[in-house]
């Protein structure tokens, strides 16, 4: 119980904080803790709430709507390409194969010399600046023992396998070709991309109307969407700019891309994007709070501006401007809040009376000195005790057992009292069976 005043009260002080001409001023937390359980299905907007409202909240705001367009866009082929990675070690495979071919023919020159033909074409078709044969003059660049030692370091060369001269050999020349075919495996043979064709599609797609400003027309219960929508801040060739479309839990938004907030008419169902995203339950409780207080101002009340808060004085009893009396600022409803307040504060010392009377009784229980009077004592105290809190639980504002609307008006002393009177007497009518 402790627990639920003291975070009703620090809801309230929060709240009292982020009041500026007597207005409030809110932050995101305020607002999320204020309506975690208090905000309506619907928000009432109309151009006369909407004036009062802009007349005392001093940010930008701005509803835009969300309409349903036809577009036509490119449509999306798959293109697939050859990884160029993948084609320049094959190339060089191919180059050295060849190569080793030659070396390995015993047929005359005239009849082998077609492998470095083709050895050369591939090596010019990839940008490979290396001399295999001069194809136009129909010439190699060197002859015999000469030819065969100059293409075998061309080879390694190729490849980018480093064996140092005297160390080479059939076997690993062969190594060259193994090499080669191990790099290949860990490229993919092709790219695919998706890039936009000449033809186009239409689709019905949810567009951000950012051209105009909808606040002042709208007229209507509004209520915010339990769905989680994506606005598109650029065209990505998929999804266009000022897209709206709902967030699945699959799709991820980029940097560029932003999650939003809409709300929704209830009438029409016509969606719109407020900023900022809280904006419905800003508008629902500034609107409330100026029909409250000039409601209240009109009763001849006290409206206290000192920083702190919105407060008012109702005949010396302190008020706080709590949801309960935003809902009914009727002059009945306040004064009753007023008179309940006036009562609980006059009994609080028969409380503190009542409360030492226990403590020391349950003390008595505790060390082992109970005696068959105190004992009687204790029960005629803890039903003393019961008695008045039934007294206070009868007073106007009080949420069951639990200090709930009448406590937000409360400091943390009277708090601190009447929740140590009500631990007293909870733990006596347990303990004596009550």
């Amino acid at each position: 119980m402790l627990e639920q005043i003291l975070a009703s009260l620090i809801d309230n002080q929060i709240m009292m904080n982020f009041f500026k001409k007597g207005i409030v001023i809110f932050s995101v937390v305020t607002f999320t803790t204020f309506f975690a359980n208090a905000q309506t299905d619907t928000v009432s907007i109309t151009p006369e709430r909407t004036k009062a409202f802009l007349e005392e909240y001093d940010y930008k705001v701005d509803i835009f709507r969300i309409e349903n367009r036809t577009v036509e866009v490119s449509k999306l082929d798959t293109v697939k390409t050859v990884n160029p990675k993948y084609q320049e070690i094959k190339s060089k495979f191919q180059i050295i194969n060849n190569i080793n071919s030659f070396r390995s023919d015993t047929s005359v020159f005239n009849v082998k010399k077609k492998y470095l033909e083709n050895a050369q074409k591939i090596a010019d078709q990839i940008g490979l600046n290396v001399f295999i044969y001069n194809i136009d003059k129909d010439k190699a660049k060197y002859k015999g023992e000469q030819l065969q030692k100059y293409l075998s370091d061309l080879t390694y060369s190729i490849s980018g396998y480093n064996v140092q001269p005297m160390m080479r050999s059939v076997d690993t020349d062969k190594g060259l070709l193994r090499d080669l075919k191990y790099r290949l495996r860990h490229y993919p043979e092709f790219d695919t991309k998706i890039v936009k064709s000449d033809s186009t599609i239409k689709f019905t797609k949810l567009i951000l109307d950012v051209t105009k400003n909808r606040l002042s027309e709208l007229n209507g219960e509004f209520y915010v969407s339990n769905k989680t929508f994506i606005r598109y801040d650029q065209d990505d060739g998929q999804n266009l700019k000022d897209e709206i479309k709902e967030w699945t839990k699959s799709e991820i938004p980029d940097h560029s891309n932003t999650v939003k907030t809409v709300i929704v008419n209830s009438r029409t169902g016509d969606l719109y994007l407020p900023e900022p995203s809280i904006l419905l339950e800003r508008y629902e409780f500034i609107v409330d709070y100026s029909v409250a207080l000039k409601k209240i101002e009109n009763y001849g009340y006290t409206i206290i501006k000192d920083g702190e808060g919105n407060r008012f004085k109702v005949n010396g009893i302190t008020v706080y401007m709590t949801r309960n009396i935003l809902k009914d600022p009727s002059k009945a409803h306040v004064d009753q809040i007023a008179s309940s307040l006036k009562k609980f504060k006059s009994t609080m010392p028969e409380a503190d009376v009542i409360g030492t009377k226990l403590s020391k009784h349950i003390s008595a229980y505790n060390n082992g000195t109970m005696t068959t009077t105190r004992l009687a004592q204790w029960t005629k105290d803890c039903k003393t005790g019961i008695a008045y809190n039934e007294r206070l639980k009868r007073l106007k504002g009080w949420d069951k057992d639990v200090l709930w609307s009448i406590s937000q008006h409360f400091d943390y002393k009277e708090i601190e009292d009447y929740t140590d009177f009500k631990q007293l007497l909870d733990g006596s009518v347990e303990i004596l069976g009550l």
